[in-house]
């Protein structure tokens, strides 16, 4: 483990320097426009609770569904950190042959450096979020806290995953640009990011449950606001696991494919 980091560490850090503290000023804007977001969204569902007279929609009072908007919002933000575009970058310019020869995992590192930027959004977003919902809404306790954070970094690790299988199509398009958006909002519509996935019609509820995507935002969101029981987060929690084992097998498959489109490709 002590080798692990000094060999991946300084990839983290030195992500985190290049993309955000480098650039104060649009990290500033960044979270400046993620919270005009959440403001938007907020008032959305403040004028329908509002208008229809609700108390309870679909198991959400008001002030849960604020949090679950707060935390979904931050949640995404930690989860999409930006593999896709690693990979996609890194094949399109012929950097990943000097990265593939290096005598390091390209996986490991790849997910250090996201792994740096997920870090540092953790901090200065996720836990301000927790401190100020438990302080102001009086949601959560340590114990769904724990399983929270938990859940959260299996989902981070779903996200990756799903991720880079998704950047390794760089090897078969020229430009990932547009689907890679259209494979961004796919994501966030069907992990629950936009709104909870009871709202869906309860066959596409049915669907959801088994892919991937719920357990990136729509699970530990739940679990830190208490709608699921011990049985159901210990569900839902192996159910994550079950994907990150799947995934993991995919991409190892998948990238011994590319790996010889690569050679073909560089002769």
């Amino acid at each position: 483990m002590k080798k692990w980091f000094k060999t991946y560490l300084p990839f983290s850090r030195a992500t985190v320097q290049a993309h955000i503290l480098a650039y104060p000023f649009e990290t500033f804007m960044y979270f400046f426009g993620m919270t005009i977001g959440i403001f938007v969204v907020y008032y959305i569902w403040k004028i329908i609770y509002a208008t229809g007279g609700y108390n309870l929609l679909e198991g959400f009072t008001f002030h849960e569904m604020i949090v679950y908007v707060v935390l979904s919002f931050a949640a995404m933000q930690v989860t999409d950190n930006g593999t896709v575009w690693i990979i996609a970058d890194e094949i399109k310019s012929g950097n990943i042959i000097m990265n593939l020869i290096k005598p390091i995992n390209y996986h490991m590192r790849v997910f250090a450096e996201v792994g740096g930027i997920t870090g540092f959004l953790t901090m200065v977003m996720i836990f301000p979020v927790l401190i100020i919902t438990i302080l102001m809404v009086k949601i959560g306790t340590p114990i769904t806290m724990m399983f929270f954070i938990f859940s959260l970094i299996l989902g981070v690790v779903i996200s990756f995953l799903f991720d880079f299988i998704f950047g390794m199509l760089a090897f078969y398009v020229k430009n990932l640009w547009g689907i890679g958006f259209g494979k961004y909002a796919l994501v966030r519509l069907l992990s629950g990011a936009l709104i909870p996935l009871v709202f869906f019609p309860k066959p596409i509820q049915g669907v959801l449950n088994v892919l991937p995507f719920k357990g990136i935002i729509y699970t530990p969101v739940m679990i830190f606001l208490g709608k699921y029981n011990s049985e159901e987060i210990l569900i839902n929690l192996l159910t994550q696991m079950m994907w990150i084992a799947v995934l993991g097998l995919m991409n190892y498959l998948f990238w011994k494919k590319a790996i010889t489109k690569l050679t073909i490709q560089g002769g």
